[in-house]
């Protein structure tokens, strides 16, 4: 019998991210809407242009399966969006029917983890969402369905899905790496002396300097992509680099909250 989780994630990074770790356990992506779980069919709109935007998104979830598990990816930016998606999607699928579920989230606000984490779980719980929630990020509430939230990149520091990456650059990427700083280094004058501060917000932000980093390795491995085709396609997340304690301490996480084996093949 099929085995069904629900993560939500804040970006399509997290989805990528996420996916590279099943992919290790013999999951493989949905691609044909033939080919996706009945169970998910709620969730996939009808119409086109969603809510009569035609420069949304439309906001379906990323499919993955197994011969044991089939879990939904839902992309979602913010806290309010992330509840709001929880919400909507407890309005058209049965809790009762999944085995996890899940949120990811960065580190990168001015909040730190646990307060961003108590703000979440407030809501969910305050807007009857999900009832029961474990009392730390990164831990796993044993409950049908399993339930958890972590907060990259390790549920205590501030930082961000960015953080994970570029430890994974030390490893299978380090002369790129070392040159990439260098780069940094070099530009970095350069942008703080641009007269328009919306050029350089971005940059200046608390995860600016990683997110170049890992933007630049990315650009050099598939040049012209966005970083979560180089997530998708190259080295980050591997059987080696998922031996890094940060990494392996993920990979548990998502383990125990859908109740995975070491393999799913």
């Amino acid at each position: 019998m099929t085995q069904y989780a629900y993560l939500v994630v804040e970006g399509p990074h997290d989805v990528e991210f996420v996916g590279r770790f099943l992919k290790l356990k013999g999951f493989s992506r949905v691609q044909d809407k033939r080919k996706l779980d009945k169970f998910w069919e709620p969730l996939v709109p009808k119409t086109f242009p969603y809510k009569n935007d035609l420069l949304r998104r439309v906001p379906v979830p990323t499919f993955f399966k197994s011969a044991t598990h089939s879990i939904a990816l839902h992309n979602a930016t913010g806290d309010t969006n992330i509840i709001n998606t929880i919400e909507e999607t407890r309005e058209v699928i049965s809790w009762e029917g999944l085995v996890g579920l899940g949120i990811v989230l960065d580190a990168d606000s001015k909040v730190s983890p646990k307060e961003r984490f108590d703000n979440i779980k407030e809501g969910l719980q305050k807007r009857d969402i999900i009832s029961e929630l474990p009392e730390s990020p990164g831990k796993i509430l044993q409950g049908k369905p399993h339930c958890g939230i972590f907060i990259m990149p390790d549920n205590c520091s501030a930082g961000t899905l960015e953080d994970l990456l570029l430890e994974c650059a030390e490893l299978v990427y380090s002369p790129l790496l070392e040159y990439t700083k260098t780069f940094l280094d070099c530009v970095k004058p350069v942008v703080t002396q641009f007269e328009k501060e919306k050029e350089r917000k971005d940059f200046e932000k608390q995860a600016g300097d990683k997110k170049v980093m890992v933007g630049c390795i990315a650009n050099v491995l598939r040049p012209g992509k966005a970083v979560q085709v180089s997530i998708q396609d190259n080295r980050w997340i591997t059987e080696e680099t998922v031996r890094l304690p940060s990494l392996a301490h993920f990979d548990t996480f998502l383990q125990d909250l859908f109740a995975l084996s070491t393999s799913s093949t």
